[in-house]
């Protein structure tokens, strides 16, 4: 119990306060997003059985309705799925997102919403998904292989720095700021005896320095998606207001939705609260009415080393552009960005030795008719090759894509009797 919370958020809602207390005593709202990169809906529910509702705050996204853990499905391990807050899905829908454009998520650990936006942009394009801090920002990188992203630029820097790149360069721009996390509290319960007005004002600080950073890489006419998962008035009307006054040529533009709740002393925002069906979200949109700098960004291509361009010879799948960053091997349908990153698109593999050893990304990001070489498996062998286990399969040599239910589970190497497992250490099931 945290009497310093309770007693400013009673200020805060007023008559709702009552409503808002009860949602605590209420379950926790749980929920998935389909990946449609590698399925539709129909397809997704004959390959995973489960008991849910459609969400009412995005298009394929879905409420749990049992207690089950699905983190160790096939549909969660091969991508098919993202497990996420439900009304956390309705941030990316006010985006606006079309396939080709160029859009940054600023604060994007763990990947809820850059996957949402890669899916929406259809593989397209170029998205830059930044995490500041590099230990989420390696789970933000997990999940964009996971799922089988093509078009991320995975990046672990401070948003002023990685900012000063980008002038006028993004067509939408999301900052799903770090917050006080009051819609965290049902999930995080211990979280209440940590928070302190002292610290919202901090994280409001902080949101404001990280929207300054978002209006410069913005182009004209570009869109601006602020959001947080937390309550107060402090880090979301006030936030947005204090922005608004300081930037006369940002339009703060009226989202309409069929859920959720008014702003508080700010209109066209929306809430939706913990009494709203969701665990807490505030989302102000944006659109900036005036002329933008001149992007400084480069672009880089590169050749392909011989022992590459005879592995690439085993995919039906074309890549268009390629870079070699020490050896490890990128591949891309868009051109690359000349940055700083952990992962620039698909990381294909890396020349080890004077021999290529490709990389379990570019499994993932492919379907099974992009391969000339793959082996379908029951589901027997597939526990077995995600517990990292050797396939006792014959009649293949070379790198080899394993498939289970048309889906890529990801590669092995066969000699003609078995085939190697190639699954990642890190990701092996006991």
């Amino acid at each position: 119990m945290n009497k310093e919370f309770f007693e400013y958020i009673s200020k805060v809602l007023n008559d709702k306060y009552d409503l808002y207390l009860k949602s605590l005593k209420l379950p926790l709202n749980k929920g998935f997003n389909i990946n449609e990169l590698k399925n539709l809906s129909e397809e997704f529910f004959s390959f995973e059985k489960i008991k849910c509702k459609k969400s009412i705050f995005s298009n394929n996204s879905y409420i749990f309705l049992d207690e089950k853990s699905y983190g160790n499905t096939f549909s969660h391990i091969m991508g098919l799925m993202y497990i996420q807050e439900p009304s956390a899905s309705s941030v990316v829908e006010f985006l606006d997102v079309k396939p080709n454009e160029k859009i940054l998520d600023m604060c994007a650990a763990p990947g809820g919403k850059s996957t949402q936006i890669a899916i929406k942009m259809n593989n397209t394009g170029t998205l830059v998904s930044n995490e500041y801090d590099f230990s989420r920002a390696k789970i933000l990188l997990s999940n964009i292989e996971r799922l089988g992203i093509k078009n991320t630029v995975v990046t672990s820097m401070d948003t002023t720095k990685l900012c000063e790149k980008f002038e006028g360069f993004f067509d939408r721009v999301l900052v799903d700021a770090p917050c006080s996390g009051e819609g965290m509290f049902k999930k995080y319960p211990e979280s209440i005896k940590e928070w302190s007005l002292s610290n919202v004002y901090a994280c409001a600080k902080r949101q404001l320095e990280i929207l300054e950073n978002a209006y410069f890489a913005l182009k004209e006419n570009g869109i601006l998606i602020y959001s947080t998962c937390t309550l107060n008035t402090i880090e979301n009307e006030e936030v947005v207001l204090k922005f608004l006054n300081k930037h006369n040529d940002m339009k703060l533009v009226k989202i309409d939705a069929e859920f959720g709740s008014k702003g508080i002393g700010c209109d066209n925002v929306l809430r939706i609260m913990p009494y709203d069906g969701g665990e807490g979200q505030f989302i102000a949109k944006f659109v900036k009415k005036s002329n933008a700098g001149i992007p400084k960004i480069k672009y880089i291509n590169h050749k392909l080393d011989k022992v590459v361009s005879e592995f690439l010879e085993t995919l039906n799948y074309k890549f268009k552009y390629f870079l070699n960053d020490n050896n490890r091997i990128y591949g891309s349908d868009e051109e690359f960005l000349d940055l700083k990153c952990l992962r620039n698109k698909v990381l294909i593999g890396e020349i080890v030795k004077g021999r290529f050893e490709p990389h379990h990304h570019l499994y993932t990001s492919l379907k099974k008719h992009d391969f000339k070489n793959y082996v379908e498996i029951t589901e027997e062998d597939a526990k077995k090759f995600i517990s990292g286990n050797t396939l006792e399969i014959n009649g293949f040599k070379g790198y080899v894509a394993i498939i289970f239910k048309n889906h890529v589970l990801g590669f092995g190497k066969g000699d003609g009797n078995i085939i190697k497992n190639k699954y990642p250490k890190g990701l092996r099931k006991a």
